[in-house]
């Protein structure tokens, strides 16, 4: 049976709340274990400081025990928790607690360190009873494992102690956790400030001592050890010596040496030796009186596993002293060997290991973090222990991703026996979210239900267009950088999921042909990945600014047009590639697509490259978008600013290119079979199709000819046609090349929701079809029959259609047949129904920022996501810079809607 449970915060353990009040109001405590005992939860962690309990250092009057103990508060506080029927997890920290979070500082016993030297004339500094690194520097956080012998019978008593005044709560206790080494996992002291330099904390002269034993006794003499090494050492002081000038944590020594194997396994095993001793500390108090079933606990600090160098796969395990590794050694063994020594002797059905997650990418399933737990986690299929997962920080509990990556572990993994939570207080003082996910999870785990498949709504913003936008320089530095790290953090504990970033052509192959800078996006997803988010990069084969609310200005490459006309004889102008329009006006945001065959190359060129690039981001990639239009969207540039550019107009035609004429006469031709028969029926008296004109557009829309007339229609058809080739040509060419590792991550794409004109009298969804997305038909109206459903269909082909997922805007704003004949709601709605009908996933998006501003935009954006029978999985909205602003209303705003329809 999986188990819950909640640590106590240290608000509870402080200091002058411990030793002022002889009689401790537990009110507010007891109001956190009622909720806790309602959700669910099976025990509540008690933290047992040791400064709390021997803080005076008096002497005791019973000559079997070295310290007067004062249990005084811990009876009042255990007391209360058994009266309320949970269940406690008692933990024994003697170690230095500096939690940051909670701001509680608790040292050690004061009187330890002159104790322990007056009782040991050996002893002559305190740097021998302390962790030390190699250049002296020395820490107070816990009592050096190589002073074990000194210490550890003060560790028993304490135990013993508490056993002997609690036998009559063992019915109440079910786990024990003894904690020795800083942050009470089994590690060597780390600075983590200093990655990736880590520093072995062996050179105190107790260490040094033990170093030498091990050799001696390893190779019997230091002549055998020296040819080994491969060195010339004659003594123990050499032998010291050398051990100084070598760090093995450099340059792969403690890997590829027989010196620096020696080392890693020395290291190791004095800390796996250590942990031994402890459990069988507990295991020996703990095995009458009703405690014989209790589990005994340490903690295992595998998160060190994310923070290694890519050269230096296992430095940082290494350095934390968990492992040994070699040549002959991988890290799953290493980890084997560790819990073997650590467990050996002890009751394997008692031995329970706690797996702390130390980033913000806790529980992550597909993370590297996550992919070194999973082979840990096997050995529990060999052996009979018990392995438990821990937040290390509070801040993951607000995030809806981190919690269903926790019941994905939980549900998924029978090695998983159960989940310890950090801390009461804020779970249930203030964090709605993580109560009502923590109660969530525990009935879906004892009720195993088919929570895991589900599936769930996706919550994702967009990114800055670059991060410099924030500087109005326009210069990047790297305060622009922590504005968008703090700006991921919020949507992180929000409960969003991912951030789509555009990967601007432009940007990385802008200088020459072939030649491919990623640095600026191996920036973002680091940082993507440091705050525990997903990705969807848009491949952006588009232009950056032009459109509304464009922040930032990025070309496409320039050198795409010239070399393409140079490649190409037969290409008379650059004009021949880009969009023309019927006012003459050339638009260079996107490559023209009836220049498709000669741009496709670099298309693929650049998607093999980002494939190659990021394959190894793959597990953190919810969808690869492709640009397919101005905009990123699948349309025509007809009502951008290059044009006309007023809001709301019917849009400009975008096919006056020698290309886009000549596609035109070939598939009127391929359409009628015979220019005669184009006579006939059109009614006119061509002698070839080199004279079929393209149309005069003010013609072709007065009197409503563009859906009335046979010219109109078949021009129209050509027109939407040529789109949809386009689309479907580039997304099954991005389906080809994203296999391997990206096999199982979509492949999307967007369409814009022109909602204007849609109703107007005159010229009903002129708009819509001038960029190409509808074709016209006698009598189009405002109503929905199925235009976008054809659409869809020439688009998007059975053999892909499960990996495509498509996006639609404008998902925020309603009708407003007053402005500019919008219907907005209704488009969206249409859009969802084609897409049902065909089922295809759909994402929807806000079109501008304005409306999130406002209830009726959030109010809208939750109509289309949970309206009957919806095709919506989900929202990006656009931008995630759009969402913060003084009031916080936005953000606040989409902060329910995610924690009501997640």
């Amino acid at each position: 049976m999986k188990t819950f449970e909640i640590r106590l915060p240290y608000s509870v353990l402080e200091t002058d709340t411990c030793f002022s009040q002889e009689k401790p109001d537990w009110t507010e405590l007891e109001k956190w274990v009622i909720r806790a005992k309602k959700i669910g939860v099976n025990a509540v962690v008690v933290p047992v400081l040791w400064k709390i309990v021997e803080g005076e250092g008096k002497a005791s009057n019973d000559s079997n025990h070295y310290i007067q103990y004062d249990w005084t508060y811990y009876r009042s506080l255990l007391e209360t928790l058994a009266s309320n029927e949970l269940h406690m997890v008692i933990e024994f920290n003697f170690h230095m607690i500096n939690n940051y979070e909670q701001s509680f500082l608790c040292t050690l016993p004061d009187w330890l360190w002159g104790k322990l030297m007056s009782d040991h004339d050996e002893i002559k500094y305190l740097s021998q009873l302390k962790y030390v690194n190699k250049s002296g520097g020395s820490t107070q956080d816990a009592v050096s494992l190589w002073a074990d012998h000194y210490v550890m019978p003060y560790y028993e008593e304490l135990v013993l102690s508490f056993k002997n005044n609690f036998k009559d709560l063992s019915q109440h206790i079910t786990k024990f956790v003894i904690s020795t080494t800083q942050n009470g996992e089994l590690s060597y002291p780390i600075n983590e400030c200093s990655f990736p330099r880590r520093n072995m904390q062996c050179y105190s002269p107790l260490a040094l001592d033990d170093w030498d034993n091990y050799v001696r006794e390893k190779y019997k003499d230091y002549a055998s050890a020296s040819k080994k090494w491969g060195v010339e050492i004659k003594d123990k002081e050499e032998l010291i010596a050398y051990f100084k000038e070598n760090d093995v944590l450099q340059s792969r020594k403690y890997n590829d040496s027989a010196f620096g194997n020696d080392v890693s396994t020395w290291y190791n095993k004095c800390l796996t030796t250590h942990g031994n001793r402890t459990l069988h500390i507990l295991q020996s108090a703990f095995s009458d009186h009703g405690f014989e079933e209790s589990k005994l606990c340490l903690r295992l600090p595998i998160a060190y596993a994310e923070k290694n160098l890519k050269n230096m796969s296992s430095q940082t395990e290494v350095g934390a002293g968990i492992i040994a590794v070699n040549n002959d050694t991988d890290h799953k063994t290493a980890y084997y060997n560790s819990m073997d020594a650590i467990g050996e002797g002890i009751t394997p059905s008692r031995l329970g290991f706690i797996v702390p997650t130390k980033s913000r990418n806790e529980y992550k399933s597909e993370s590297s973090f996550a992919e070194k737990a999973k082979s840990i986690l096997s050995y529990g299929m060999h052996h009979e222990v018990s392995f438990y997962f821990e937040n290390e920080s509070i801040e993951g509990l607000n995030s809806h991703v981190i919690w269903d990556n926790a019941a994905t572990w939980l549900l998924k993994s029978d090695q998983i026996n159960g989940l310890m939570i950090n801390n009461l207080k804020v779970m249930f003082d203030k964090m709605a979210t993580g109560s009502t996910r923590l109660q969530e999870l525990i009935h879906k785990v004892k009720f195993h239900d088919d929570y895991v498949e589900k599936k769930q709504k996706s919550f994702r913003v967009m990114g800055p267009l670059h991060v410099k936008t924030h500087n109005a320089k326009r210069l990047l530095e790297e305060r622009d950088w922590q504005t968008v790290s703090k700006q991921l953090d919020r949507m992180r504990d929000i409960g969003v999921s991912a951030v789509s970033i555009d990967i601007w052509w432009g940007l990385v192959e802008g200088r020459q042909s072939g030649n491919f800078d990623w640095s600026y996006y191996d920036s973002m997803v680091k940082l993507i990945e440091s705050k525990g988010l997903n990705w969807v990069p848009i491949l952006s084969f588009h232009q950056a600014g032009g459109n509304v609310n464009d922040d930032f200005l990025q070309m496409i490459p320039l050198w795409v047009w010239g070399k393409i006309v140079e490649e190409n004889p037969h290409l008379e102008s650059i004009q021949d590639l880009q969009y023309v329009s019927e006012t003459g006006d050339v638009s260079v945001e996107y490559v023209s697509l009836w220049a498709d065959t000669f741009v496709m190359p670099y298309y693929e060129r650049f998607m093999k490259a980002f494939k190659q690039r990021y394959k190894k981001y793959a597990w953190m990639t919810d969808e690869i978008n492709i640009s397919l239009g101005p905009a990123g969207e699948l349309r025509y540039p007809s009502y951008n600013s290059h044009d006309w550019g007023d809001y709301p107009n019917r849009g400009t035609l975008q096919c006056y290119s020698r290309l886009a004429k000549e596609d035109f006469q070939r598939y009127i031709l391929n359409a009628y079979g015979s220019i005669d028969y184009i006579n006939e029926v059109w009614q006119t008296k061509y002698e070839g199709p080199e004279e079929i004109p393209m149309p005069n557009a003010d013609e072709l829309f007065k009197n409503n000819n563009y859906s009335t007339s046979r010219y109109g229609l078949d021009f129209f058809n050509w027109y939407n046609q040529s789109l949809a080739n386009h689309g479907n040509k580039i997304i099954r060419k991005a389906v080809e090349i994203f296999d391997g590792d990206f096999k199982d991550v979509p492949v999307g794409f967007k369409m814009p929701g022109i909602h204007w004109l849609i109703s107007d009298p005159n010229q009903p969804r002129v708009a819509e079809i001038t960029a190409g997305l509808i074709a016209p038909y006698p009598n189009i109206g405002a109503v929905d029959r199925g235009e976008y459903k054809d659409m869809l269909k020439k688009i998007i082909d059975r053999d892909f259609k499960e990996r495509v997922v498509l996006h639609f805007t404008c998902l925020e704003k309603m009708n407003k047949d007053w402005e500019g004949y919008s219907r907005a709601e209704d488009l969206v709605m249409w859009f969802s129904n084609s897409a049902k009908e065909l089922d295809i996933q759909v994402m929807g998006e806000n079109a501008l920022y304005h409306e999130l501003y406002a209830q009726s935009g959030w109010d809208q954006i939750e109509k289309a996501l949970t309206r009957a029978n919806t095709s919506y999985t989900g929202i990006t909205i656009l931008r995630m810079q759009n969402l913060f602003s003084d009031n916080n209303f936005a953000i606040e705003k989409y902060a329910e809607l995610i924690n009501r329809l997640r």
